[in-house]
Parts: C-alpha cells; sequence; structure tokens
C-alpha cells in the first residue's frame, strides 16, 4: 500500500485532465516500468499494474499497492486458483490460471500504456469474462490505429508488450525501459523529470509547448531517414507530422 500522503492517482489525474500526450505517456511508462524493474530485481511479481495503483508525489511516480503480488519461486510464481487482479490489465497467462512470473507484469504494463497512448484499452468486454476470453486471444488494434499521433517507438513497445506468449515480450522490463528511453531522447525529451514535473504541474500549459517540439523532432526525422534512404521510417515520421498538422508541405511532400 502508498501512503495517503501522496498525491492522486494516476487514475484519478487522467479523469481530471484526460489521456495524457503519448510523450508523457511514454515518460510515465518508463517510470513505472523502472519500479518493476526493482520490484522484479527482488524476486517480486506485482500482479496489479493498473491506473489506480499508481500515484504522484510531487513529480515522482510511484507503483503501488503490492497486495497481490507473489514472490517468484524459481520455477515462476504457480496460480492459487483464485483470480487476483483487474481483468482488463490482466495477463493471458493470469487470465487463464496459469503459472506466470515477471513477464506477466510487463502485459499489465502495456495495457495500461496503451490506454494511456489511446484513451482506450487493448481488450474490453460486456463483463470480466468476456473481457479476459479476449486477452487470452490476444486480437486489438494497433495503437497508432486507435492515435495517429502515437509515435512509431512507443506504438514498438506497446506491441511488444502485448504479446500473448511471454517469451515474445522483453528479456526484462529494464530493456522495455531502455527502448522507452531512447525513444524519448531522440525527440528531445530526455530529462524526464524536468518534464514529468512540468506536466504534473500544468498539463494543458505543457500539452499546448509540447506540440511544437513534437512535430519539428518528427520533421527532422523523417528528412533525415530520407537522406539516409529509409524510406518506410521517412514516411512514418512524415505521418506522424500530418497527425498534428495535416496541411504540413514538407510532410505531403515525402
Amino acid at each position: 500500500m502508498c501512503s495517503s500522503d501522496l498525491g492522486p492517482s494516476l487514475q484519478r489525474f487522467i479523469g481530471e485532465h484526460g489521456a495524457p500526450l503519448a510523450e508523457v505517456a511514454a515518460m510515465l511508462g518508463l517510470r513505472i516500468a523502472q519500479a518493476l524493474g526493482a520490484a522484479h530485481a527482488r524476486g517480486i511479481v506485482h500482479r496489479d499494474v493498473k491506473p489506480e495503483n499508481v500515484m504522484f508525489d510531487g513529480h515522482r511516480v510511484v507503483l503501488c499497492d503490492f497486495g497481490i503480488a507473489r514472490v517468484a519461486a524459481a520455477e515462476g510464481v504457480t496460480a492459487t486458483g483464485a483470480v487476483l487482479g483487474s481483468p482488463a490489465y490482466m495477463s493471458p497467462e493470469q487470465a487463464s490460471g496459469a503459472e506466470i512470473d515477471a513477464r506477466s507484469d510487463q502485459f499489465s504494463l502495456g495495457a495500461l500504456l496503451y490506454q494511456l497512448a489511446t484513451g482506450g484499452l487493448p481488450f474490453s468486454g460486456t463483463s470480466p469474462l468476456v473481457t479476459m476470453a479476449k486477452i487470452v486471444k490476444g486480437d486489438h488494434a494497433p495503437p497508432t490505429a486507435k492515435n495517429a499521433r502515437v509515435p512509431p517507438y512507443l506504438d514498438r513497445v506497446i506491441e511488444r508488450l502485448l504479446k500473448t506468449a511471454p517469451a515474445e515480450r522483453f528479456p526484462s522490463v529494464d530493456a522495455c525501459a531502455e527502448a522507452l528511453r531512447d525513444g524519448l531522447g531522440a525527440d528531445g525529451f530526455a530529462d524526464v523529470d524536468v518534464e514529468l514535473a512540468a506536466y504534473l504541474r500544468e498539463p494543458a500549459a505543457y500539452n499546448a509547448a509540447a506540440e511544437a517540439r513534437i512535430v519539428d523532432a518528427a520533421r527532422a526525422q523523417a528528412e533525415g531517414a530520407r537522406a539516409r534512404g529509409g524510406t518506410a521510417r521517412a514516411l512514418a515520421a512524415a505521418t506522424r507530422v500530418l497527425a498534428w498538422r495535416p496541411d504540413d508541405a514538407r510532410a505531403l511532400a515525402m
């Protein structure tokens, strides 16, 4: 559990301010991944990663409520027969009552990141059982299909986290954090603490100021990729520019 002295939960914050920019989602995902990495290094699987269990302490992101966490044995965590956790964020192995390990938390992080980046969950149904059946099946729309402004690196991270087979996810949550850090750095959001502090202080003002930075970074990436002969990357970056500025002449020319 977390102290009552902490600030609002992520659930409450997005309820009051709406879904964040995809770049802010990536920053939050980075901090949550780092918190999970610290838990996993101690052999602890959280099992209930969701917005209600992420709290703010100033600009710090705190992962709370390890109430249903389990200490992982060498062979993984064996299900007890009870359904523990929040259905919309469960991994397929958790939803089906199979053995779970730290890779299960990766899937839950993917569902949370998907929600932050797109404003909707990757899997949802009319009842918890329907939702869990969809999770086990694994069919979902990619993040960019729901929000064209999601940067390619974040789309790739989320899709890898949401792989149905645990072996196809990241080798560790630390590798996920590294991928998010690299993507944010390439977009000019290297100092995550400073960025998150500014966002949490004035979300609307931060969003307005960040738009130009995002467009400039995407345009530079498109032109750089085109100069190197990377057609696919150039088109992806140009498409990202157009998601923000549909009439951008330089992006349309690509």
